[in-house]
Formats: C-alpha cells, structure tokens, sequence
C-alpha cells in the first residue's frame, strides 16, 4: 500500500505543470472513452498524446421501489479517486486509486461482501439488514523502452481491498483482499502497434457470521433470522452450525492488443481472456468439516474503438464490445449442480461537432446494449433464460468562453425484455424461491425508461495549472408506478 500512494503521488506531482484543456475533462465521452483504455494496457498508455491527471470527490444517494430482490431500499455512498498518468524520465506511468464508503439499508436474503450475481454460493437470512462496505483499490501500469519506439516492456499490480460488516443479527463480517500481478510487451511498427499481457491474480475472502442474541439462530420464532447457504439458483441448505466461510480463488488473465494511429483514422483493438478457479470452503477449522464448493468460470472479452476525424471541427467514434462468461459450480460429493452462461454486445456511436456556434461544442451519439443470461440448477431442477436490450441517446454540450466551461448533458433511455422464462419444480418452493428468484423475475418482466441529466460548470483561473469541476446528475428510472432515483454531486480537480 504504501508504494502504491507514494506512486500516485509522484504521478500528481509530475502533472503539475501540465497544460490546462477542456479535453482532459470528463465531459465528452469521445475523449474519455479513448483514455480508459489507458488502464488496460501499456500498448494504449503509450499511444496517449497528453499527460493527464484528476482528483475527484463525489458522494451518490439512490433509493426508490424499482429494484431486485437482493438490493438495498436506499444506498448512500462516499468516494475519493487520484487517477493520472505520466512521463518520468524515460517511464511512462498510470495510476489510479480509489477510496470509497458505502452504506447500504435495509438489505435482505444477502449476506456477501461483494454482490456476484453469477456466483451462487454465499450465506444469506432473509431478515432485512444494514450494511457497510469500506473499499481500498488501486491500479498501476509503468512501461519502458527497451529499444526506442519499436520496443516496451511493462508491469504493474492491481490492489483490491474490501471490507464489509452488517449491525443486525445476523451480523456478517467480510473481508476481501485481491492482487494482481501484470507482465506486459508492446512492439510498434511504422502506425501499426501488437501488444501482449499476461496477469496472475489471487483473492482470499473470510466471511464470519455472528449473534448477539442467541435465540434468533435457535428459536423457530425468528425465521427469517435462520442463517442458509444458497448452493444454486434455488438450491439452499439451512446453515447450521456452518458460521464462516472461506474463499480461495486463481485468476490467470491474457491480453492481445493491436493499435494503428493514422492522420485521421485511429483503431483500438483488445482482446482478453480470464480463467478463474475458486474454491469456498464451510467452517474448514471445524472437524466436522465435510462442505466444499468449487467455482470455475472463464470469460472472453473483445472490444474495438475507431475514431476517425473527418475535419478539424468534426470527430466520428464507434465503439464495439463484446462479452462471454461461463461457470459453472461443483458440489464435493454431488458433482456440477449450477451452471451460468452469460453474453452481452455493446455498441455506441458518437459525433462531435466543435465550434457549432460561438464557444459552443456538442456531442451527440446512439448506445446500445443486448445481455442474454441462462441459468439452470441440476440439484433442483430450476432454470432462468433472461435476455433484454437497453438504448440510449446522448446528448452533451458545451458552452465555453474565457476561463468559464458550462456543461450540459441529456440521455434518455428505454428498457426492453425480450425474454424472461423461469421454471421450478413445485417441490423445490421455499423461502429463497419466493422472496429471491420470484420477485426477481416480476423485476425483469418489467419495461423501464430513463433519463439522466448532468449539469456542471468549470472554471481554469480559480487555481493555477488546474481546472475545478462543480457536477450535478439526477437519475430517474421508471417502470409504472414505481422508480429507482438517484443524485450524484462531484468535485473534481483535474490536473
């Protein structure tokens, strides 16, 4: 942890002197969607043409009636985020931490840490609690030249910290730690640029349950306070004596990135593969221990940026994601008893028009998302085929002049289900199948609309060198009579 800060704060110092820009904002999504990629891979670190640097603060508030079973009636949430990246000397560098506190209330039939919502085996009580989450996570890339623009080689290590705890009986007490080591090699040939990465990751969890009152884990006059143990979709198993829960889990990922920065066309490709292995294992201190679960999933991630500019007040971007996930969980004596398989395909198409008039800018752009996930439950006999398409419209200004930026942004969007078919055996009807997998699907049964706005103003000569973000978005989603709203107020200092 420490090198990780003392890193950061050699990357904000080192952009001290960096030019102040209205492109370094987060206001257009051309921009920001080019710099992610940053993140990702030295390939893409090294093709960024501006030192870039932010300090942000932002506290997010959602609640409302419109949400699945395992979500909280109202969340509130803090978060600090140091991002940037550099030249030092002959190093390029990124990094990126984050410090976040989240509170959410009044939560049931969810005892985990982190919400996995393919992963099925985790403690859970239906009796509705508060919970906590505290997150630590950093992220960091460094490349160098092993032959001067032809040749780089980097590393780098992601940090993930979790910690979670709830005050009522039961009281789950979790904590997750995660890192990840990165090797990477980016050869450059004339425009054309090949990159490859390799990542080994490990995560441990411990998830201690615990009672203040004993009655409430003992007396059939609180039942909902019973602690279980989902094992599948629909399969559950009253916990017993079962109060902690470990996690071990191997993650191998592999990286191939290809690059090519025209005059006016620039094409960013990745492709990614992560394999996991994760074992969970019941009270293994216990000499009764005889539970163990084993979760296997790889996914496929391919993704695709084209920006092309056809003049100097005129940029085109299309972007191209696509995403495969497939798991499946093994039972120690009973063999595989869950399976998931989940695919999404995301398109977004974006212009930018500079100068439309006097010192205003816009953007406009289309975005698509298509999901389809299956679910099926061999132990029980439950099974669930979702699929749905969400669209949405972008509509982002910009209004200019002197040291003052005022931003305004518009993005309606519609909800579809395509598909929603769930069966379960009649025998198999319990208090999971009723409060979870029920009321989840009556959520996606449901047609929804959005609409976001953002308004925020920036100002370049409160601070020297830097540019201050003052940002407001509100959030209504709507299905009937019910809504899930959310507020976002940020601060942001960008470098």
């Amino acid at each position: 942890m420490r090198i990780l800060f003392t890193f950061l704060t050699i990357i904000l110092a080192q952009m001290l002197n960096a030019q102040n820009s209205s492109e370094h904002l987060d206001i257009w999504l051309t921009n920001k969607n080019q710099r992610e990629l940053a993140a990702k891979h030295i390939l893409f670190l090294n093709l960024q043409e501006h030192q870039f640097g932010q300090i942000s603060l932002e506290y997010l508030s959602v609640n409302g009636d419109l949400k699945k079973s395992q979500d909280p009636n109202n969340t509130q949430k803090y978060n600090f985020n140091a991002e940037g990246f550099t030249d030092i000397s002959k190093v390029k560098a990124y990094g990126n931490f984050v410090f976040s506190k989240q509170f959410n209330n009044q939560i049931a039939n969810d005892l985990r840490g982190k919400h996995d919502k393919f992963n099925p085996f985790y403690f859970y009580a239906s009796h509705p609690n508060n919970k906590q989450n505290q997150q630590y996570l950093a992220n960091t890339i460094f490349s160098y030249p092993i032959f001067k623009d032809k040749l780089t080689i980097g590393a780098g290590i992601d940090f993930d910290y979790n910690w979670s705890t709830t005050n009522m009986d039961p009281r789950a007490d979790v904590v997750d730690y995660y890192i990840n080591y990165k090797l990477q090699l980016a050869y450059r040939f004339k425009k054309h640029h090949l990159g490859i990465a390799l990542g080994y990751g490990k995560t441990t969890q411990t998830n201690n349950i615990m009672y203040k009152n004993t009655q409430y884990k003992t007396s059939n006059q609180y039942k909902d306070r019973f602690l279980n143990i989902s094992l599948g979709y629909g399969d559950i198993i009253l916990s017993d004596q079962n109060y902690l829960l470990d996690r071990d889990q191997k993650t191998n990922t592999y990286k191939l990135a290809y690059a090519y920065w025209g005059n006016r066309l620039k094409v960013n490709s990745l492709a990614k593969v992560i394999s996991q292995n994760q074992d969970a294992l019941l009270n293994k201190y216990a000499e009764t221990f005889n539970n163990k679960n084993t979760f296997k999933n790889k996914q496929i991630n391919l993704e695709t940026l084209l920006n092309y500019r056809v003049k100097a007040k005129l940029n085109l971007q299309l972007l191209v994601a696509y995403n495969n996930y497939k798991a499946e969980n093994y039972r120690a004596l009973e063999g595989i008893n869950y399976r998931v398989n989940h695919f999404s395909l995301h398109t977004q198409f974006l212009t930018k028009l500079s100068d439309i008039a006097p010192n205003l800018h816009l953007e406009i752009g289309l975005d698509s998302y298509f999901q389809s996930t299956k679910k099926n439950d061999y132990a029980i006999g439950s099974s669930k085929n979702y699929s749905s398409t969400t669209n949405k419209l972008f509509i982002n200004t910009l209004y200019k002049k002197s040291n003052h930026l005022y931003h305004f942004k518009l993005s309606p969007l519609i909800h579809r289900k395509l598909s929603n078919d769930l069966f379960i055996a009649p025998a198999q009807q319990n208090n999971f199948t009723q409060q979870v997998i029920w009321v989840d699907y009556l959520y996606h049964q449901k047609n929804k609309w959005a609409l976001q706005t953002q308004l925020g103003y920036a100002n370049t000569s409160w601070i020297k060198n830097y540019t201050v973000y003052l940002g407001l978005s509100a959030n209504i989603l709507m299905s009937k009579k019910q809504t899930r709203n959310s507020i976002l107020a940020s601060l942001k200092l960008y470098l």
